[in-house]
C-alpha cells in the first residue's frame, strides 16, 4: 500500500472569499496540525465536474505519491450519490461519486464508497464535514478500505476521442482555461499519425469556427501580439490561443467546439 504523504491537496468550486475553504482546512488541520494543506484551485466554475476532472488531471501527479487530493465538487450535495476513496497512480482521491475523478479511473483505482462515516445534522457541506475529514485520516494513515466497501459503480464522465480520416483529423474543444486557450483532446501522436510531427509543423492547418492557423509554433512568442497561436501546450494536448489575448472570446467558442487539423500536401 502506498504510504501517505502527510499532503493535502484542495480543490473546489467555493471561491475564497467566503468561509467555506477555511472550514475545510480547518477540518483537516483539527485531525492533524502536522498535516500540509496545497491547493490547486478553488475557481473552478460552480459545479463544473468536466472542468474539475480535467484540472484534476494536469495537477494530481504531480505531487509525491501518497498525496490525498480532497477534491469537492458537488451539485448533488446531500443526494444518494455516493462518497468515495479512490487510490490510483501512488495517489490517494476523496470527493463525491459524481464524474469528478474520471481523469484517474484509466489507472486501475481501487474505489471504496464511504460507509462508515456519517454526516450528522445538515446534509448541505460534505466537503466539512465528510470528505475533509475522510482525507485527513487517509493523509494521516488510515488504510483506504476502512472508509467501506469495495464500489464498482462509480460515475465516470464519457469522453470523446478525436477521429482520424484521411488527410485529417478531427477533434473538439475539451477545456477552457482562465486565459481563454482553448485545450483540445488531439494530442501530440495524432499529429505524428497526421505527418505533421516530428519534423513537419508548417504543414498543419488548423480549423476553429471558420478561421484557419497554418503552422504548429513552440510557444506564444514565436507569432505576433494578437495573432491566432496553436502549440502544443503543457497538457500534452493541442491548444489553440491568441498572444497577449482571449481566444476563446475572439473565436466566440465554447467546449465541444469541433477543431479540425489538415496536412498541406507540399
Amino acid at each position: 500500500m502506498i504510504e501517505p504523504s502527510g499532503i493535502i491537496t484542495l480543490l473546489t468550486d467555493f471561491c475564497e472569499s467566503d468561509a467555506y475553504v477555511g472550514a475545510m482546512r480547518g477540518k483537516i488541520l483539527s485531525v492533524s496540525r502536522n498535516l500540509v494543506i496545497a491547493d490547486i484551485s478553488h475557481s473552478i466554475p460552480q459545479g463544473d465536474i468536466a472542468a474539475t476532472a480535467f484540472v484534476l488531471s494536469q495537477a494530481a501527479f504531480c505531487y509525491p505519491p501518497g498525496t490525498v487530493h480532497c477534491t469537492v465538487v458537488d451539485p448533488g450535495v446531500g443526494s444518494r450519490r455516493a462518497g468515495l476513496v479512490v487510490a490510483a497512480g501512488e495517489q490517494f482521491f476523496v470527493g463525491p461519486d459524481n464524474g469528478i475523478f474520471s481523469s484517474v479511473f484509466g489507472t486501475n483505482p481501487l474505489v471504496y464508497r464511504i460507509e462508515s462515516f456519517n454526516v450528522k445534522g445538515p446534509q448541505t457541506f460534505h466537503g466539512r464535514d465528510l470528505f475533509a475529514p475522510v482525507a485527513a485520516r487517509i493523509a494521516c494513515g488510515m488504510e483506504p478500505h476502512a472508509v467501506g466497501p469495495i464500489h464498482e459503480n462509480y460515475s465516470r464522465l464519457s469522453f470523446t476521442a478525436p477521429v482520424p480520416r484521411k488527410d485529417m483529423i478531427q477533434g473538439e474543444v475539451i477545456h477552457i482555461d482562465g486565459f481563454g486557450n482553448l485545450i483540445t483532446n488531439i494530442d501530440e501522436k495524432d499529429l505524428e499519425l497526421l505527418g505533421v510531427l516530428p519534423g513537419k509543423p508548417n504543414l498543419l492547418n488548423v480549423e476553429i469556427a471558420g478561421r484557419g492557423i497554418q503552422g504548429l509554433s513552440r510557444t506564444f512568442s514565436d507569432q505576433p501580439q494578437n495573432a491566432l497561436v496553436v502549440y502544443i501546450g503543457s497538457s500534452g494536448k493541442l491548444e489553440l490561443a491568441v498572444r497577449d489575448g482571449d481566444a476563446a472570446e475572439e473565436l466566440n467558442v465554447e467546449r465541444k467546439e469541433m477543431v479540425t487539423c489538415r496536412k498541406i500536401n507540399n
